[in-house]
């Protein structure tokens, strides 16, 4: 019996199929963005950010992590939704967890679809420069951001070969 309660409520609730039933995926691919929140995920609009709806038109979009996704706590709760409440502007939340730089840079485009006055991009400085570089120099992502100079790359392969390790810049 408690079985088939568990599995109509994940055909009729969607947090409850993404946590117990056949699990909807928090991202979907992304040629560009490496992953992308999932639209069927619950709590997601549209678009696959954390918002009750997708607007066609917004005061400010903000981009960032997972602090400004709100990992942790409720929508509501999130930055981004309070200053909303607080200023009573409508605010669009793109952040997402383990988005940086180069996501933000990928995204603009869409962002400005949705004609906002103001962009805020919350940045992390513990790790968004460096995702930023492996997603340009390593992943092939972005390549408006590589250079062409030969000194910039000969300077990166030096790096490379005498620097701290890149993947663990923190050792």
């Amino acid at each position: 019996t408690l079985e088939g309660v568990l599995q109509l409520a994940c055909l009729v609730v969607p947090a409850v199929d993404a946590v117990i039933g056949r699990g909807v995926p928090p991202t979907i691919d992304d040629p560009v963005l490496g992953y992308r929140p999932n639209p069927a995920f619950p709590d997601h609009d549209s678009a696959g950010f954390r918002n009750a709806t997708r607007p066609a038109t917004t005061d400010v979009v903000i981009f960032g992590d997972s602090q400004t996704y709100g990992h942790a706590v409720s929508r509501a709760s999130a930055w981004p939704s309070r200053l909303a409440d607080v200023t009573g502007l409508s605010v669009y939340n793109m952040a997402y967890s383990g988005y940086g730089l180069g996501q933000t840079l990928a995204l603009l485009e869409e962002a400005l679809t949705l004609s906002p006055r103001l962009v805020i991009v919350g940045l992390y400085g513990g790790n968004d420069l460096i995702d930023t570089f492996f997603m340009v120099h390593d992943e092939g992502k972005l390549p408006e951001l590589t250079s062409s100079d030969p000194a910039i790359g000969e300077a990166i392969a030096r790096a490379r070969a005498t620097g701290p390790s890149l993947t663990e810049p923190w050792k």
